[in-house]
């Protein structure tokens, strides 16, 4: 599928829905992408209209990763099976906005914070966690005050004070995902002059992943 071993310069694609770890575990070659680039077409044609989407979001990401860059990593039976796979995606789901992640960043926030639910350390990690949740909150805080969206603010700190770090990043989730105007991105909400959103929110997304990898919470 590749040109694996002509010299060119190879590709590392970032898969943003997975957690990284302490290293760069959600990274792949070009191989990886398009081998994943199939399952979740195929994933998407098998899925009902309802669970489809999270499908096409990675297989929209992969596909834009796959056809950019200047490196002609894929051979001409590669390029032919992504176009004619994308071709196909497209009738499934119309394609995000070009460099749109956030859904996939959000995704795997939300998918960590299950991990965290669910893992054996969750109880003596409460105190660190508490923690992270105020540090995710700073960084979310920032993004609703700059789209005016204070009624939202207010709930989250309230869920801040009273519910788990598992909750609370649901909520965050939730929240950031119904103000994107496009449901892509939050960049259109931005004050003028002020950074986009959506870097803010991948930086933290990044960081705290990082965090709970060092505290081992993440199994």
């Amino acid at each position: 599928m590749s040109d694996a071993g002509t010299g060119l310069e190879r590709r590392t694609i970032v898969f943003p829905w997975n957690s990284p770890g302490l290293g760069a575990a959600n990274t792949g070659d070009v191989d990886r992408a398009v081998a994943a680039f199939q399952a979740y077409v195929r994933l998407a044609l098998c899925c009902s209209p309802g669970q489809r989407a999270p499908a096409c979001d990675r297989a929209h990401y992969l596909r834009e990763r796959l056809t950019s860059g200047r490196a002609p990593d894929l051979e001409p039976a590669g390029r032919r099976l992504v176009e004619r796979l994308g071709a196909l995606l497209d009738t499934l789901s119309p394609a995000p906005p070009p460099g749109c992640v956030l859904r996939l960043l959000l995704h795997r926030y939300v998918r960590e914070a299950r991990r965290v639910e669910h893992g054996p350390a969750a109880r003596d990690l409460a105190a660190p966690l508490v923690r992270l949740a105020r540090a995710e909150f700073t960084a979310v805080r920032v993004v609703l005050a700059g789209a005016g969206a204070w009624e939202e603010l207010g709930g989250l700190s309230a869920a801040l004070r009273t519910r788990p770090f598992w909750d609370v990043r649901r909520l965050a989730a939730a929240t950031l995902l119904r103000l994107a105007p496009d449901g892509y991105s939050l960049n259109a909400l931005a004050p003028a002059g002020a950074g986009a959103p959506d870097d803010r929110i991948r930086a933290m997304v990044e960081a705290s992943s990082r965090e709970l990898a060092l505290l081992g919470a993440l199994g």
